[in-house]
């Protein structure tokens, strides 16, 4: 089968599962080179080891210690001209890879500011302390006001460099959070969008399939995706909001458990029903929004091979 340029670090380390119990044994898993090897395609090697020299393993997630945002990317100007001529040579279509990772005890960051100047990591609560280290001594991957679930200063240069090098490009996004991609519109070479969330032990070989047309790509959205997820009625209420009265509680729970952090904390929830398509569709009819300017995928989205003409 036609080989297929592999570009973007999350080709040889994707996200299998999530923190905490939504761990995956990856010694054992299939991963996305796996998958696509399966189901016949040739895979760019010379790439593939340019992003294990980069870095072989993945930033740790931990609730426990704190957690490491970092998302290891080559940077642009590591890709020599004789490896982007190979790479044309070896495929006319590329595939940029895209992950994020997550899970119990620790929200994403909605604001990469304080994780990239290390602020956090003062707080001295392990819910809140984050770092993140960039790819490049010129620049920061992240200012402050960004998400974590927006694109790094590093991918925004890949996404750039190889949409000036190919006419034919499938983005798949490895995580199981609605990341922002309103940029894929700026790009007549992105043909495609493929959501491929975290994929257990097995999953990627399914990717492999869907990709060679083997099965249906029938798969729904299950959330509504936002070009600027700063417009989700939910997103003030993300962090850690901890009760400062309650030290009794605190010592308590110390008392009977050793490993208790005595931490009460809580989440003001205040969307009631209104989350998800409830809100987007009734403040498009109230005039609060334009929905077709706020939402990008909304619930239930996604293709069928059957409504191909």
């Amino acid at each position: 089968m036609e080989g297929r340029k592999r570009t973007g670090t999350s080709n040889r380390r994707p996200i299998f599962g999530g923190t905490g119990s939504g761990t995956v044994d990856t010694a054992t898993a299939v991963g996305i080179l796996q998958g696509l090897n399966n189901a016949g395609f040739e895979t760019n090697e010379e790439l593939s080891d340019m992003y294990v020299k980069y870095r072989a393993d993945r930033p740790i997630i931990s609730i426990n210690d704190g957690q490491d945002w970092t998302l290891p990317e080559v940077p642009a100007a590591d890709y020599s001209d004789e490896i982007m001529e190979n790479a044309k040579e070896f495929s006319d279509k590329a595939a940029i890879v895209i992950s994020r990772t997550g899970g119990e005890g620790a929200d994403l960051p909605t604001d990469m500011g304080p994780i990239m100047d290390g602020s956090t990591m003062d707080i001295g609560t392990k819910y809140m302390k984050g770092s993140y280290t960039n790819n490049s001594s010129e620049y920061d991957d992240f200012q402050a006001g960004q998400s974590y679930l927006e694109l790094s200063q590093t991918e925004k240069d890949l996404v750039d460099m190889v949409c000036s090098e190919f006419d034919d490009i499938i983005i798949i996004y490895n995580g199981a959070n609605p990341l922002e991609l309103g940029w894929t519109e700026d790009y007549k070479q992105i043909k495609s969008v493929l959501l491929c969330a975290r994929a257990g032990a097995t999953g990627f070989n399914a990717l492999g399939n869907i990709i060679a047309g083997n099965v249906n790509s029938s798969g729904k959205t299950t959330d509504t995706w936002l070009r600027d997820l700063h417009q989700a009625p939910y997103f003030n209420n993300i962090g850690h909001f901890a009760y400062t009265n309650t030290q009794d509680v605190s010592d308590a729970a110390k008392e009977a458990w050793e490993r208790a952090d005595g931490i009460v904390s809580f989440v003001n929830y205040s969307e009631s029903i209104y989350v998800g398509y409830r809100f987007y569709e009734t403040a498009d009819q109230e005039n609060l929004i334009d929905y077709d300017d706020t939402v990008l995928y909304p619930f239930g989205y996604g293709l069928s091979y059957t409504t191909f003409e």
